[in-house]
């Protein structure tokens, strides 16, 4: 009796090794049809700015439920002075649902963060809040306002190439993007001091029509562990960005007016 018993549990523990080892195969197989399609990272690398002095373009914002949710206006402007002739203000205002947000960032060649600041007031009867950034290399000196002028000061340490998360659709513009481009980036949020290694890669070629126009344009998608943005960028000499689904809160930004840079 105590033989057969043997030979039974011999028999299924066999049969759960196969199952098992059938469950790992399926796995790898998911595994690699995931995976099937995506281009593999490249080097990180930054082509010159592809913008001109004086560009201007404008967002219609509509809601994660595609209802009118605001606007935003970004502004590119060529700092003068400076020996490098990649020396850029990128600022963007956001009016949306009550708040008003604006984001001045400054970057040198290869989108390299100098400075950020930002800028939001929640409501009329209150104050603003203020977030300073000043970037030196690995190290990110954060001056930072509340709505009540109570300020606090933060440093921390981030990769040398991390660019700033404020602007990070704009930054974009500034790869090499092709059909088949992929690469990693690592991007620094002042504002809540996160750090976070993006991948972005070029998905294809869609025809996208917005409020300014219907545009043959490059989806990229920037994902993290947590969550994706995924942004159209036009096949034009300037990459413009043409429209971008926010992946933290789900905003839609279509592209309104473009005005483009001497």
């Amino acid at each position: 009796m105590q033989g057969r018993t043997s030979e039974k549990w011999n028999r299924t523990s066999a049969t759960s090794q196969r199952t098992a080892a059938w469950l790992v195969a399926l796995g790898l197989v998911a595994v690699l049809l995931a995976a099937c399609g995506r281009p593999s990272p490249q080097p990180l690398t930054f082509a010159p700015a592809p913008w001109g002095e004086g560009e201007i373009s404008e967002y219609r914002i509509t809601d994660v439920n595609g209802q009118p949710a605001g606007v935003a206006r970004f502004e590119i402007i060529r700092i003068a002075g400076q020996r490098d002739s990649d020396h850029w203000s990128i600022r963007r205002e956001t009016l949306a649902q009550g708040a008003n947000e604006l984001v001045s960032v400054e970057v040198t060649e290869g989108m390299r963060p100098v400075t950020s600041l930002l800028t939001r007031t929640a409501s009329a009867t209150q104050g603003a809040e203020r977030v300073l950034a000043t970037y030196d290399r690995s190290q990110v000196q954060m001056e930072l306002t509340t709505s009540r002028n109570v300020t606090t000061f933060e440093r921390a340490s981030i990769p040398s190439d991390a660019r700033d998360g404020n602007l990070l659709p704009v930054v974009v513009r500034s790869l090499p993007l092709r059909e088949g481009y992929a690469t990693r980036l690592h991007s620094f949020l002042p504002v809540v001091g996160q750090l976070e290694t993006f991948t972005v890669s070029v998905l294809g070629v869609e025809e996208v029509s917005v409020p300014a126009g219907i545009f043959q344009a490059y989806k990229v998608e920037m994902s993290t562990r947590n969550y994706k943005t995924v942004a159209w960028y036009a096949q034009d000499d300037a990459n413009t960005l043409v429209k971008y689904i926010d992946g933290r809160n789900r905003g839609s930004f279509e592209l309104a007016l473009f005005e483009p840079g001497d």
